[in-house]
């Protein structure tokens, strides 16, 4: 057990040194938002910035309808509103092909500001049109439009007080027009009938309900008949019980016709049907039982009539009637066989009432009390349960008496993640909280470097089940152990051990009440005995700490909490200094909370600070350590009301409020603040722009926070007790032939000695720097991504498809140390390239040259030979430098092209053009002066042998033969055995009211970055314009440049291969150079 024990804070030390250095992302998850709204995973950057979603927790069949919601066919597919699902849970159109038997999501409510409807859609010149009842501008619903062509799903008016709000029956098409009910609003408040002019899309009040006259809250969709609008208040007129209304639009009178009292009836909410010019309806209230009945109403002589009681063996409340063979078919919410509903049959002309089939859990339960006819069948949908709770779409088939559930709505898929993440072996593990075989979560893994997610183990009621605000797990003795909130044996929750390379859980301990219940926090470990605590029960009623022994299985209560410790803890015990800290989120002088201190070694347990509301209130998290101090937040209390930011010191025992957290910075945070590079991060749960919550960064050297991201309903809310979790970042994966730049970072006096990441947008990892008291400036981190065949050199060396290329603004005057980062994948590659000579990465060696982000090696090279070491599933290679360039990856044993230009300059004579260079060298050395009147094509015009001495002195070559006024020279410098390289191109004109030269090099251009050579007799601001064949623009580059010889990288990725024009002009001069773009 000791050996045990060194080695555990031996990989702690480790642990700590690696955060020293190495790029970190932040992994965490959300229980809500997303596509489903059944939470997402995410990343941020290591400062809690660059939130990014890696996965959304998704189900196969989003939606879940409510009353009379139901399908319309069009084109033989179905499309229905569902009242739930989707983003932020407010509904869908979902799309239904009884062809093959697909459901579709096709459009989110929540994307017009439209929630939740009890409606259908109506269709009008092949476009639909709906209402919600929640959301718009005053919150009180909106009316759409949905092409259900495209996809495209429009808000048409947003419904308010006024003029009429909340909407609940579906709209009705009358001469092109759309007319409605608004369940409130209007004059009286009691409700408004509306019309939509989608020729205009004008809407019009046309008539106001009256409680005491009409009736109020129109609940049911309008029916047209005779050229009128029949429809039901559901409340008002006589007795409170509603009445049967007409709309003419033709006089715009609307009348009440008889009050659904005068049957002893009431609350009538489905729209009327039209059977032999009669109209039904089912009223929920009143009747012989009181469950409400079946009524008649004959338009041509006023009279309503009662025509079937509903009772407790047939079906009842909210349905609407579709009419097949002069029979009335619907289905119902309550009664029936398992009080789940039914569909049931009604024969006007026998008065008969037939039950049909029973909803039950495993079909289905509640019927939405609406039904669609096509082809002899009825389809509908049912508002709960089915195999994950959500209801069904069902078809009835009225001739054979037969039923077939064709979707369930919800999913099998994990939903709701809950706890922090773990990770392990380039891998992240999870609990959800929800989904699955039993709807009861599981455990779930996600591959970092393939981005694959599996389902490792479902939890149920023997198991234990992990629940909202809970979860996690702590790693001991390579298996995962985990507290789960309810089931075992007793229902109270269980400690279990999960190992994951066999996929085994087993139920170590229950809870039974008495010894605790419902346990929230993770574990933490102590001399090989685990420790936690629970949220209720124990020895006094409100939680406790406890004990276990997984070697044993052994389990006892330590601390039994109360009123005065503090009672009902939500997370972890934190270990600093042999000694636990703990919060409890009620309980102490104030009932807002206690810090706690456990001594397990002497089993002695000390209150240490009562939250009293100025401080903080409602702890909800645990205590996460920096520089000898614990630092945690609260739910609620400081200056703002919405929690704050303590620091608790264990010598003294002092706690200090640090910051009140606000809505701008987030608020209401409930899981533990996260350690990494001196600052400490969290997650809040309301607050920020959208007012679901934030990221943000907390620095305790000054007390600040800094909002970091803000969470969306698309992109992850309800954090709750998920966390922010430290990983090794992935390397940034770049795109095909293009350099990315990715950060520009200036490295001052204050920096100069920390390692500095630069990562890309998402915090993936490129470079790090290590300035060693270097004051660089503004650093630039770019990398160059080959996506074509491996690359090879002219001595046929085979490299990495990835180099990467640091400029700063000021040279370092002594050695820097950088850190460059590269995918296994990249590496791979190479080592499966037969001649690379890599067969691991101990085999790559770095060579640096003067390149500027290219696709291909182009400078002579410098060999350097960094040491590397794994970084997550990745390689991070370490050296130091003396200079900054381009770094390229190759084989340690390829040779080197050691012949290094240091400069080229030329000068025009009188009678000549004279040239100077001077290079570095290790062998003799052959340079072949070449010569080009346009920049294009070279011909060699004379030859310079050289020893390796001689390159310790400047070279000179004169052109003698001029007739030109302009001529462009480079230089083939060839040593003994090697490849030929070329120097940069230079430009002399002869020409004395030239004061302005620009050349291209290499050209043709190879890759994504061409390099301009551009001398100027004075400073200028040069403006160029790269124009293709067809003479377009295809990108405009300003520039400022400095009198003198200067050199320019210029981007190319965007061009197609081909020939350019490059026209230059400073305002004064200007000229153009043609460019060939391979």
């Amino acid at each position: 057990m000791k050996k045990f024990h060194f080695l555990l804070i031996v990989a702690s030390i480790f642990h700590l040194t690696v955060r020293a250095q190495g790029i970190y992302q932040f992994w965490g998850t959300t229980m809500a938002g997303g596509e489903d709204n059944t939470g997402v995973m995410f990343t941020t950057k290591a400062d809690a910035s660059g939130y990014i979603v890696q996965k959304d927790f998704t189900v196969s069949h989003a939606g879940q309808a409510t009353v009379f919601n139901k399908p319309l066919v069009y084109n033989n597919k179905m499309y229905a509103m569902l009242s739930y699902g989707g983003l932020n849970d407010d509904g869908i159109i979902g799309e239904y092909d009884p062809a093959t038997d697909t459901w579709v999501k096709k459009a989110d409510l929540f994307s017009i500001g439209g929630s939740h409807t009890s409606a259908s859609l109506v269709l009008h010149n092949n476009k639909m049109y709906g209402v919600t009842s929640n959301g718009g501008f005053a919150s009180q619903g909106v009316l759409f439009e949905f092409n259900p062509a495209n996809g495209a799903l429009t808000k048409l008016h947003d419904f308010n007080n006024s003029t009429g709000s909340d909407p609940f029956g579906s709209l009705v098409v009358f001469n092109s027009k759309l007319y409605g009910v608004a369940e409130t609003g209007g004059l009286n408040g009691d409700g408004a009938l509306y019309e939509f002019d989608l020729a205009t899309n004008a809407y019009t009040k046309k008539a106001d309900f009256n409680l005491n006259t009409t009736g109020s809250e129109p609940h049911a969709s309008l029916l047209v008949y005779a050229g009128k609008f029949w429809g039901s208040t559901q409340k008002g007129a006589a007795m409170d019980r509603g009445a049967l209304f007409s709309y003419d639009p033709a006089t715009n009178i609307l009348s009440k016709k008889v009050d659904y009292n005068s049957i002893g009836v009431g609350g009538q909410r489905g729209v009327l049907t039209m059977l032999n010019n009669k109209l039904y309806g089912a009223a929920n209230h009143g009747g012989a039982n009181g469950i409400g009945a079946i009524f008649q109403y004959d338009p041509i002589g006023n009279t309503l009539s009662k025509e079937f009681d509903f009772s407790l063996t047939t079906g009842r409340y909210d349905m609407e009637f579709t009419v097949l063979n002069n029979k009335l078919y619907s289905c119902n919410s309550y009664g029936s066989m398992y009080n789940d509903g039914e569909i049931f049959s009604y024969d006007p002309a026998a008065n008969t009432y037939a039950s049909l089939i029973p909803f039950s859990a495993s079909i289905g339960s509640m019927g939405a009390g609406s039904l669609t006819l096509y082809n002899g069948k009825f389809y509908g949908f049912t508002i709960y349960e089915g195999s994950h709770m959500k209801g069904t779409l069902f078809t009835y088939n009225p001739a054979e008496n037969s039923f077939v559930s064709l979707k369930h709505f919800g999913g099998v898929q994990f939903q709701q993640p809950s706890g922090p993440l773990m990770y392990l072996n380039n891998k992240i593990y999870g609990t959800a909280s929800a989904g699955g075989a039993t709807q009861n979560g599981g455990i779930f893994e996600y591959d970092i470097a393939t981005g694959s997610y599996a389902v490792k183990l479902g939890f149920n009621d023997s198991t234990g089940r992990v629940g909202n605000s809970q979860g996690g797990f702590l790693l001991y003795n390579n298996k995962f152990y985990g507290v789960a909130i309810a089931g075992g044996a007793y229902g109270y929750g269980a400690i279990y051990q999960y190992d994951p390379t066999t996929n085994v859980l087993i139920r170590k301990h229950d809870f039974n009440y008495d010894n605790g219940s419902h346990p929230r926090g993770t574990l933490s470990e102590f001399n090989g005995k685990l420790y936690g605590t629970c949220s209720d029960g124990g020895g006094g009623g409100f939680g406790n700490i406890f004990e276990f022994d997984p070697a044993t299985n052994a389990f006892a209560e330590r601390v039994a909490f109360d009123q005065v410790k503090g009672r009902n803890p939500y997370n972890k015990l934190t270990l600093y200094n042999n000694k636990f800290y703990g919060l409890n989120r009620y309980g102490g002088n104030t009932n807002g909370g206690t810090l706690f201190e456990y001594n397990p070694s002497t089993n002695v347990f000390t209150k240490k600070v009562d939250f009293n509301g100025t401080n903080g209130e409602m702890p909800m998290g645990g205590l996460s350590i920096y520089n000898n101090m614990l630092y945690g937040y609260t739910y609620f209390g400081g200056t703002t009301g919405q929690g704050t930011i303590f620091q608790f010191d264990p010598a003294n025992s002092t706690l200090t409020k640090r910051f009140d957290l606000n809505s701008f910075t987030g608020y209401n945070p409930h899981s533990n603040l996260s350690l990494l590079n001196n600052k400490l991060h969290g997650i809040t749960n309301s607050g920020g722009n959208n007012n679901v919550g934030t990221t943000i960064q907390f620095d305790p050297l000054t007390g600040t926070v800094t909002r970091k991201a803000d969470l969306s309903v698309k992109k992850g809310i309800l954090s709750d007790a998920n966390e922010l979790t430290a990983i090794p970042a992935m390397v940034a994966p770049g795109s095909d032939n293009a350099c990315i730049n990715s950060q520009t970072i200036n490295i001052n006096a204050a920096n100069a000695n920390e390692w500095i990441p630069f990562t890309d947008g998402e915090g993936r990892a490129v470079a790090e720097i290590k300035a060693n008291g270097n004051v660089l400036g503004n650093t630039t981190v770019r990398f160059y991504i080959n996506g074509g065949n491996i690359r090879i050199d002219g001595n046929g060396t085979f490299y990495l498809d990835r180099n990467i290329t640091i400029t700063s603004a000021n040279t370092p005057a002594s050695p820097v140390d950088i850190r460059l980062y590269v995918r296994k994948k990249e590496v791979d590659d190479l080592k499966a390239t037969a001649g690379s000579g890599v067969n691991s990465p101990a085999d790559i060696s770095i060579y640096k040259n003067t390149d500027f982000c290219l696709g291909a090696i182009s400078a002579p090279t410098e060999k350097l030979v960094p040491t590397f070491e794994t970084w997550g599933s990745d390689y991070v290679f370490t050296l130091s430098v003396s200079s900054f360039s381009s770094f390229y990856f190759a084989g340690k044993n390829n040779v080197v092209l050691p012949v290094h230009i240091l400069s080229f300059k030329g000068t025009p004579l009188p009678a000549k053009n004279r040239l100077e260079w001077k290079v570095s060298c290790t062998e003799n050395v052959t340079f072949t002066v070449q010569r080009s009147t346009d920049g294009i094509n070279f011909t060699a015009i004379g030859q310079v042998e050289a020893i390796q001495q001689d390159c310790n002195h400047p070279f000179v070559f004169d052109d003698e033969n001029i007739a030109g006024p302009r001529y462009y020279y480079r230089l083939l410098m060839k040593e003994l055995n090697a490849a030929g390289t070329y120097s940069p191109v230079i430009v002399l004109s002869r020409t004395q009211e030239q004061g302005l030269q620009v050349n291209v090099y290499p050209n043709p251009v190879v890759g994504a970055i061409a390099k301009l050579n551009i001398v100027s007799d004075k400073k200028v601001k040069l403006n160029l314009v790269v124009v293709d064949m067809n003479g377009r623009i295809v990108t405009s580059i300003p520039l400022n440049i400095p009198a003198g010889n200067t050199f320019e990288p210029i981007n190319l990725s965007g061009l197609a291969s081909g020939v350019y024009q490059l026209r230059y002009d400073d305002g004064e001069r200007k000229g153009i150079i043609k460019i060939v773009k391979q």
